[in-house]
């Protein structure tokens, strides 16, 4: 069985054009997984940064259809602890957008109260503000 082993192996490398070709294809198989997981690798990184970075290190939630009632005190509370350097609550909710005529899409609403949330997160460096705030309007008529 071993001579038949070195037998084929050595017929198989004679074939010269076969030889590269097999090589080729298994070295390109090779990159393409490493691309790919290195692609993958970065993107996952990326999104776990951002969701961190804008969300916070660590999200307490309430159970499905119930909210935490006393969550002043409940914040103050954490933020007495040492381990906590600032803590805010959000109030998140479905709805439908009204983009224009016949336009609805689903979009997720977030009910924040700014200061707090200035503290644990850099939202100001996303907030974009109008040169001339009195011509902002928000109605179905504006452009």
């Amino acid at each position: 069985m071993k001579h038949l082993s070195f037998f084929l192996c050595g017929r198989y490398l004679r074939r010269r054009k076969m030889m590269l070709l097999s090589i080729t294809a298994v070295a390109l198989s090779c990159a393409l997984l490493l691309i790919t997981a290195s692609l993958f690798m970065g993107f996952i990184d990326a999104l776990e940064n951002s969701a961190s970075e804008y969300m916070g290190d660590v999200v307490l939630e309430a159970p499905s259809g119930l909210t935490i009632s006393d969550y002043p005190a409940f914040l103050d509370a954490l933020e007495k602890t040492s381990a906590v350097q600032g803590a805010t609550a959000v109030l998140q909710n479905q709805a439908l957008l009204l983009i224009g005529p016949g336009k609805v899409r689903p979009v997720r609403v977030w009910g924040i109260e700014l200061p707090r949330r200035l503290s644990v997160t850099p939202l100001q460096d996303m907030m974009i503000t109008e040169k001339d705030p009195e011509k902002v309007a928000f109605g179905p008529d504006s452009e």
